[in-house]
């Protein structure tokens, strides 16, 4: 995307050209140079030490430790923003957007209401199931779709759980509908075998495999109040697809 900003938010960009410090690494030494006036890293998992260091260029804010990392709610976050750049009510007004186009979508697909679904992804030898607050969680249970309770009643529950596949029986019951992220070089066939051998989902028809470059997985992860009507008006109807059992198997 043109300076790391999605179609959801571009027009924003007013002709500015924002450098994109996409990476794996915090770019301290570009921060520096690029003399920010406030660095925001609410929805991160950055460390104290990084945090430290951040601090020594700029004011930053991180996410509260009761939130926890990756924990801070699309809602928080966009409060938090507006508190910090004096824009309270602009920041409400935007939640309540996301709020009427989750709305509209639910009122569209009324089998979401009720259904059982999770999001999730694998991870090497695990598989992740993305909390009911955490970016593709948030979203599915924004549409109506509920968690099993029995995932969110597990100790230690977080915004990104990891499981071995051996124990897949604890997501296998009265699931309806999964999101699955796939990430570069999986076998979604393959992957959707191993998924309906273990029990997890009923049959392959009922799985939303997503990839994790595709705009709409960038809406979601970035959960934010301008991406999540865009990733929801995209995102709802292939969940009502599977829902009714006829999910394309192929990520696209």
């Amino acid at each position: 995307m043109p300076h790391a900003t999605g179609p959801w938010a571009a027009h924003l960009l007013d002709g500015h050209d924002p450098a994109s410090l996409a990476g794996s690494e915090l770019p301290y030494e570009t921060l520096l140079g690029l003399a920010p006036d406030l660095i925001v890293a609410i929805y991160t998992n950055l460390s104290q030490e990084e945090y430290d260091r951040l601090a020594t260029i700029a004011p930053t804010i991180a996410w509260k430790r009761e939130a926890g990392p990756w924990g801070t709610h699309w809602e928080d976050n966009a409060r938090l923003l507006g508190r910090v750049l004096d824009r309270r009510q602009a920041a409400e007004t935007l939640i309540a957007r996301v709020h009427d186009s989750f709305r509209s979508i639910r009122e569209r697909y009324p089998r979401f209401n009720g259904a059982h679904g999770i999001a999730g992804n694998s991870a090497g030898g695990t598989f992740v199931i993305r909390g009911s607050r955490y970016d593709t969680g948030s979203l599915l249970t924004g549409l109506g779709i509920t968690y099993p309770p029995d995932i969110l009643r597990r100790p230690g529950a977080s915004p990104m759980m990891h499981f071995s596949w051996e124990q897949a029986h604890l997501i296998s019951r009265d699931l309806d509908v999964i999101l699955w992220d796939v990430h570069g070089g999986q076998d979604i066939p393959a992957m959707a075998r191993r998924m309906e051998m273990l029990g997890v989902y009923p049959g392959e028809g009922r799985i939303v495999f997503n990839d994790a470059t595709s705009l709409v997985s960038m809406a979601m992860a970035s959960q934010s109040v301008l991406s999540f009507p865009y990733a929801a008006a995209l995102i709802a109807p292939r969940l009502a697809a599977a829902l009714a059992g006829n999910a394309p198997v192929p990520a696209d």
